[in-house]
């Protein structure tokens, strides 16, 4: 990193150093995004979390959450709720990630009730069957 910030202070002078060194180790928001997703992409609690303890990954998370949310300009990226539901099923406790896979299917059928829930559904014929329009 001297190396580095040597070179380019050579023919500017003393007082730069600061600047320059600190322009070398800030991120920029697009290398944040990119590394909060990877962590969300990678992440395995049995693996990643000492003690699987839920709470301390709750928090991990919702804080990953909002500066991702600040990053995209108030949005989420695409399926980024899913990669959060994945990671719970990541524990070592069988029936804990059976139950997340439980409350990811319901959540999954609610936005697929969501979805059709504008499509008017109207009976066809006789019959008590039902018909889409």
């Amino acid at each position: 990193m001297y190396a580095r910030i040597h070179s380019k202070i050579l023919s500017r002078g003393g007082p730069l150093f600061f600047k320059l060194l600190n322009d070398e180790t800030t991120t920029t928001s697009d290398s944040n995004k990119k590394a909060l997703i990877t962590i969300v992409d990678t992440y395995k609690i049995r693996v990643s979390c000492k003690g699987e303890k839920i709470p301390d990954v709750i928090d991990l998370f919702r804080a990953i959450t909002d500066t991702v949310y600040a990053l995209h300009d108030d949005t989420l990226p695409n399926e980024y709720v899913d990669k959060l539901i994945e990671i719970f099923t990541t524990t070592s406790v069988q029936i804990f990630n059976r139950l997340i896979e439980e409350l990811k299917k319901q959540l999954f059928a609610a936005q697929l009730q969501a979805t059709l829930a504008d499509t008017p559904v109207l009976p066809v014929g006789d019959t008590s069957s039902l018909g889409n329009d």
